[in-house]
């Protein structure tokens, strides 16, 4: 019988271990991380969708592009109520359904991705060899 108590004590013990990960600071901590990936791969679309459509220019291939549309789809969908609260939410709200990943309806003309792009453009064109 005190073995069996020691038993119950012990995977009790395990459970509340267990729970204690997932304390709201680890989530919110998670949810923040996740956030933050969002808004990297957003705004890594909307500045080489500007390279590419306004410049008539890319720095990253196509294999690359998509990978990153595909990562920040997955992520959406995975988290849509975290992509809602993205900073470029409403550019992105359609982002990626029926599997279309072009950037050219983006709103590459804001002055934050303009800046941006240009100055890859001139790192690129200054170090480029």
């Amino acid at each position: 019988m005190n073995q069996t108590k020691k038993r119950a004590k012990n995977s009790s013990g395990n459970n509340e271990q267990q729970l204690s990960l997932f304390t709201p600071s680890t989530i919110e901590d998670e949810n923040n991380s996740i956030l933050s990936k969002i808004n990297q791969r957003q705004k890594q679309i909307l500045v080489h969708s500007c390279l590419y459509y306004r410049y008539d220019t890319n720095l990253i291939d196509d294999f690359t592009y998509d990978k990153f549309a595909r990562e920040l789809s997955k992520l959406q969908l995975d988290n849509p109520d975290i992509a809602d609260k993205s900073l470029y939410a409403k550019a992105f709200k359609d982002f990626g359904k029926d599997h279309c990943y072009s950037g050219y309806n983006l709103p590459t003309h804001r002055p934050e991705i303009l800046a941006i792009a240009q100055r890859l453009l001139w790192l690129h064109e200054r170090y480029s060899i």
